[in-house]
């Protein structure tokens, strides 16, 4: 096996980029919320329902204890009813910035909302997520 463990220094630097990263542009990052089974890393999304985009604040969080610990996000209205399994996460410019886990509250999912059955009309936030 090959190791490598990061400096607190090292790893605060690195989360300071993803934090720059997530925050470029000059629009929001966007996390949308899918059903089904995620696609491969950045890969098309076409086989999933989109349930909800949720627009982060800016900034979208703080590296805190060497960890990027992502804001609390406004309230976004739900679009399609069903259950949030996965996440594609969009930069400010509107790029891939990465796909997660979503849980409920109670789960440690990378993405944390309050329920993960969601219905259209209805809203739901970001309540966490952990980058570290």
């Amino acid at each position: 096996d090959v190791r490598f463990d990061p400096s607190p220094g090292h790893n605060d630097a690195r989360l300071a980029a993803s934090l720059a990263r997530l925050d470029s542009g000059s629009g929001f990052a966007v996390i949308n919320l899918y059903d089904g089974v995620a696609p491969s890393p950045g890969g098309s999304p076409a086989s999933s329902l989109l349930l909800v985009e949720i627009v982060l604040p800016k900034p979208s969080g703080e590296i805190v204890s060497n960890a990027l610990s992502l804001f609390v996000s406004p309230l976004a209205i739900i679009i399609n009813s069903g259950v949030a399994r996965w996440a594609r996460w969009l930069d400010g410019n509107s790029q891939w910035f990465g796909d997660s886990d979503v849980t409920d509250s109670a789960g440690n999912g990378f993405i944390r909302i309050p329920d993960t059955t969601l219905y259209a009309g209805g809203k739901t936030q970001v309540l966490g997520g952990t980058i570290v």
